[in-house]
């Protein structure tokens, strides 16, 4: 990923995980949020 904080963006990446449907999650502490990618698509969500 590109350094920021737009979507897909990312400030100090700590951790990620994968879940059984595949979608990945990106611990971002420099922005205090996790994204989420699904699978096969360019879609981001922020929590």
């Amino acid at each position: 990923g590109v350094q920021g904080s737009a979507p897909g963006e990312f400030e100090r990446p700590t951790d990620m995980t994968v879940d059984s449907q595949g979608n990945i999650y990106v611990v971002d502490f420099g922005n205090n949020r996790i994204q989420k990618f699904a699978p096969l698509t360019s879609q981001t969500k922020h929590d």
